[in-house]
């Protein structure tokens, strides 16, 4: 395509050159009205993209942001991509998450340790899905975090932790439990059969170590539509 234009940006040179304005008008008038062509096709798709996923709820008006549309925020729902609010104090499994994360695709906000972290950051960009350990060393419960993000963000949550004992008494403020020790491949499959609960489906296939609670799904379902 560069050649191309090369080469036709040279004879318009020439023509122009030996005053021969009869052959450059023509063609000045063919490459503008194709250029325009292309703009105008290229603004309708975006349009039409954008109507889909306004019309079937993939995303809201405000996150639209690139002229007027948002096509690869569409393309990322469309192919099971979330954001991803880490709230974990154990720094290198907190960094093994996020790798692997976003390895997958997923767009990672974090990891931070504290809640108040992890509120600072909602604030800024709301997750889709937020993984926190319950036993916060230095910043709180994750437990505390889970209802808050529930409560004032629609945002649910799945506990990442060895506390199943608490785990299961709070078990109506987060969709499951992830119990450590965990793999980077496991926490992988389960954001996924975790987005399909989000959808309204049932997962497929629910990784080792991962339970899913009724009461959180129901709770998030009622914040959701709220």
């Amino acid at each position: 395509m560069a050649h191309s234009f090369l080469v036709t940006a040279t004879i318009y040179l020439i023509a122009i050159e030996r005053g021969n304005l009869d052959v450059v008008v023509p063609s000045l008038t063919f490459w503008l009205a194709a250029i325009v062509t292309a703009l105008l096709v290229t603004s309708l798709f975006l349009w039409c993209m954008d109507r889909l996923a306004l019309g079937t709820g993939l995303i809201a008006p405000s996150s639209v942001e690139l002229c007027g549309y948002n096509v690869g925020y569409l393309t990322e729902h469309l192919r099971g991509v979330m954001v991803i609010l880490l709230l974990e104090d154990e720094v290198l499994l907190a960094m093994d998450m996020a790798d692997a994360l976003t390895e997958a695709g997923h767009d990672v906000l974090g990891p931070v340790s504290s809640v108040a972290a992890a509120l600072v950051l909602a604030e800024h960009r709301t997750p889709d899905l937020l993984l926190t350990n319950i036993d916060l060393k230095q910043g709180g419960s994750g437990i505390d975090a889970a209802r808050e993000f529930l409560q004032r963000y629609h945002v649910p949550a799945v506990y990442v932790s060895g506390s199943k004992e608490a785990a299961f008494r709070a078990k109506e403020a987060a969709l499951g439990l992830l119990s450590k020790p965990c793999r980077a491949d496991q926490i992988v499959a389960s954001v996924k059969a975790l987005g399909t609960l989000m959808d309204g489906a049932r997962p497929e296939f629910v990784p080792p170590g991962l339970q899913l609670f009724a009461e959180g799904k129901i709770a998030f379902e009622h914040e959701r539509d709220r």
